[in-house]
């Protein structure tokens, strides 16, 4: 049987309204289903519109409007990098060549990815990736059922904590480094709750 590989994600985006706010950075790893890193990227480029961008999204990444704006690289040109970086890996005039698409709160990134290749008037971001998304949010919530009630929330970090896994918070909320750790949860589920 073919495996598939695994293309994990993650966005920053100028707030949480899909209706007023747009990525400006996709961190990723594309991965074989052992983990073996096949590569990884990490694209920071000027969002569509920086007009509604929230306080709250700018402070969490570390970010300025006038930063955001100032990038080399237009939202066009990071839907143009995904594609090609995509492209080395999966072949997306076949049907049967796909990645799997695993995040943490993936419908959350996959809504804005979405968005993003709809502002670029590209059709096609199900021809990459299998549908569903892996939201391994959800996987954890289910494998750590016995301890959530004494977890105080179920992001990332407290789920990486709760599993052991080494968190900076320095360095979170930007898409690469949340990424990585995805990864790493992922692997740590897979260890620790595999038959």
């Amino acid at each position: 049987m073919r495996k598939y590989i695994q293309v994990y994600l993650d966005t920053e985006t100028t707030g949480v309204d899909l209706k007023l706010h747009h990525v400006h950075q996709i961190g990723g790893i594309i991965a074989t289903h052992d983990f073996q890193i096949l590569e990884k990227f990490n694209i920071c480029f000027s969002p569509f519109s920086v007009e509604n961008a929230s306080p709250e999204a700018l402070t969490k990444t570390r970010m300025t409007v006038d930063e955001l704006s100032s990038r080399p690289l237009t939202y066009r040109d990071g839907h143009a990098q995904l594609k090609t970086i995509l492209s080395k890996h999966i072949n997306q005039y076949d049907k049967t060549d796909k990645a799997h698409l695993i995040g943490f709160r993936t419908e959350f990134d996959v809504g804005f990815l979405r968005k993003l290749f709809d502002s670029c008037g590209d059709n096609y971001f199900g021809s990459w990736f299998w549908n569903p998304a892996i939201d391994l949010m959800s996987v954890s919530a289910w494998l750590l059922g016995d301890v959530r009630g004494v977890l105080p929330n179920f992001k990332l970090e407290t789920v990486c904590r709760a599993a052991e896994l080494e968190w900076d918070e320095t360095k979170a909320h930007d898409a690469m480094y949340d990424i990585e750790k995805t990864l790493e949860l992922n692997k740590y589920l897979k260890s620790n709750f595999s038959a």
